[in-house]
């Protein structure tokens, strides 16, 4: 497992979007693919005003570390609610103790975060 090195750009990574439920909706562009690491992926999520990418929820089997790389959103995890803006890291870990919602919380703007899947 692991190939070469390689560098990509987040505007031209390969993307999917997905507007299944309301109230949920993002595109996401895979920036390290399964089968390009050993260790982790690395996706970035562009979240719409209003939005949410995903329901609550936890893993049991990877960590996840999220970087905030612009607009603001409102983080829901077992210690309460919290805004979340740009430079923020959250970490969640792979247990119940790691559940996590973000909601992007402008009228305007994009939520915009880097999902690294340790």
């Amino acid at each position: 497992m692991g190939g070469e090195a390689f560098i990509r750009r987040a505007e031209t990574a390969e993307s999917i979007h997905k507007a299944d439920h309301p109230g949920y909706e993002f595109i996401k562009r895979t920036i390290v693919g399964k089968g390009e690491s050993e260790h982790f992926d690395v996706s970035i999520y562009e979240v719409p005003p209003g939005k949410a990418a995903v329901p609550y929820h936890f893993h049991l089997r990877n960590e996840e570390l999220f970087f905030i790389l612009s607009g603001t959103g409102l983080l829901k995890s077992p210690e309460g609610e919290r805004t979340v803006t740009a430079g923020d890291f959250l970490f969640f870990p792979n247990n119940e103790k790691g559940a996590h919602k973000i909601t992007n919380t402008s009228e305007t703007e994009k939520l915009v975060y880097a999902d690294f899947d340790i």
